[in-house]
């Protein structure tokens, strides 16, 4: 039988590899990603021209240079897009073309890891995959330096593992202040003789190797941010290092002065990658401990403020509740990666069994496979719940930035509270780490309150038929 020409769909022209100008218009792609941070661009450009090489597989023979050029920008992009892969993937990376990072434009690689470590549920396997970076770093072959490394009177190229190496031998396994690394970087036999280029990408290296040794339970390693609220001051701590705001000066202190002052409250932060119009057809992919009535950590008459690692008990909580989100975590993404699971039908079930190990676990994937605000957009019980309580200029509201942080908010105390029946300070403390995955503004929807210990939700407010978040 004939086949309709009108049915017909024109092939599809692939680019051309051979064509330098599709070597610059992919670089100039690039360039964008690499300026706005656009993970998901670079990792589907990356992807794409990993495909593409494997299609054109004569390039390397025919056009070397080319081939080398489309090489490297696809690492490049990789590492832009660092967050996107599998943690094991990653950490091949890091192994084989680290060297790469510092060709990209004000790239920080200790913002893309703690990136990475966020969506880790417990600290145990936090401070393990930081050691596996180290590892991966120490085993990597590429030239960093044109300036060789002599150990036991034997010159040796100047790779990341010859100069990590020749670290080690100089200034030991454990964390160094940072005078010793400044000694060592000026007047170690290796170093005392390399150009400034050279000595700043060490110094960098070095310095990204002391921030991976610091385990993620002490205060100065802990990856996570949690908003604070107290009536006089915003600020948060990050990495030991309190950051607080007046009136738009930010000032800093170190960590021994944060124990003498702990005014913090909500940190100001730019806006989060998530989308604000959401596809509603496009879906991709017990055992907690009995809450007891609300305590105060700490005595208010006998001292104002939390300590920095009293703030990190109370986002961490128990390691045995980590550890089993953790394991639900893993079994939810196996049926996500196999295409076995039906993700409205299985989070209905697992609400109506108020399991709330298993739902932890589930909102935890739903932020990491990016479906989370579609889900969210299609419960349709949540936009009854809406309308009821705020009325259809709410529902509207909803219908059009549904990713809002007002309705992230919203829609995760009618789960976790309403629907659960979790307490307020669980369902904040949940929603704090699940903004740590979704994006920093969501961050300012909870907080935890630092004289009594306890997470906190936002209020919102109707205004002129608009619901606004009070911050």
């Amino acid at each position: 039988m004939a086949i309709n020409s009108a049915t017909k769909k024109p092939p599809v022209e692939l680019p051309d590899l051979r064509k330098p100008e599709t070597l610059r218009e992919f670089q100039s792609y690039y360039e964008k990603f690499a300026k706005f941070d656009n993970s998901e661009g670079a990792f589907m450009l990356a992807d794409n021209i990993k495909r593409l090489l494997e299609l054109q597989s004569d390039l390397e023979t025919s056009s070397p240079e080319l081939y080398r050029g489309y090489d490297r920008l696809q690492w490049k992009l990789n590492f832009i897009a660092l967050t996107q892969y599998p943690e094991d993937k990653a950490l091949e990376f890091f192994k084989n073309h680290f060297s790469l990072v510092y060709e990209i434009p004000d790239y920080d690689p200790w913002q893309k890891i703690k990136s990475l470590l966020v969506s880790m549920v417990t600290l145990e396997s936090r401070n393990l995959y930081k050691r596996k970076i180290i590892e991966a770093l120490r085993e990597n072959n590429e030239i960093f330096t044109p300036e060789t490394v002599t150990k036991d009177g034997v010159e040796q190229k100047g790779t990341i593992k010859s100069w990590l190496i020749d670290s080690v031998i100089n200034l030991g396994t454990k964390s160094i202040p940072i005078v010793q690394l400044a000694d060592y970087l000026v007047n170690s036999p290796n170093t005392k003789n390399i150009s400034a280029d050279s000595r700043e990408k060490l110094r960098s290296l070095l310095i990204l190797v002391e921030k991976l040794k610091t385990p993620s339970d002490d205060p100065a390693g802990f990856e996570s941010v949690a908003d604070i609220d107290e009536e006089d001051a915003i600020g948060a701590i990050r990495g030991g290092v309190l950051d607080k705001y007046e009136e738009y000066k930010k000032e800093k202190m170190n960590i021994t002065e944060v124990a003498k002052y702990l005014a913090m409250s909500p940190v100001k932060t730019k806006t989060g990658n998530a989308p604000d119009n959401i596809d509603t057809d496009r879906i991709t992919t017990n055992r907690l401990k009995p809450e007891i009535e609300e305590k105060q950590i700490t005595k208010p008459e006998t001292a104002r403020h939390l300590q920095t690692r009293d703030i990190i008990k109370a986002y961490t909580q128990n390691p045995e509740e980590q550890r089993a989100i953790a394991e639900e975590e893993r079994a939810i993404l196996a049926q996500v990666g196999q295409g076995t699971l039906n993700v409205r039908q299985e989070l209905d079930e697992v609400i109506q069994k108020r399991d709330r190990i298993k739902l932890v676990a589930f909102l935890i994937v739903l932020a990491k496979t990016q479906d989370f605000f579609t889900v969210m957009a299609a419960d349709a019980g949540f936009r009854q719940s809406l309308k009821d309580k705020y009325g259809v200029e709410a529902e509207d509201q909803f219908s059009k930035m549904p990713a809002d942080p007002i309705f992230y908010s919203l829609w995760l105390q009618y789960i976790l509270r309403n629907k659960i029946g979790m307490l307020e300070s669980d369902s904040a403390r949940i929603a704090t780490k699940l903004a740590n995955l979704l994006g920093r503004k969501y961050l300012k929807a909870s907080f935890i309150d630092t004289v009594t210990g306890t997470f906190k939700w936002a209020t919102i407010r109707k205004e002129k038929d608009r619901l606004t978040l009070v911050t």
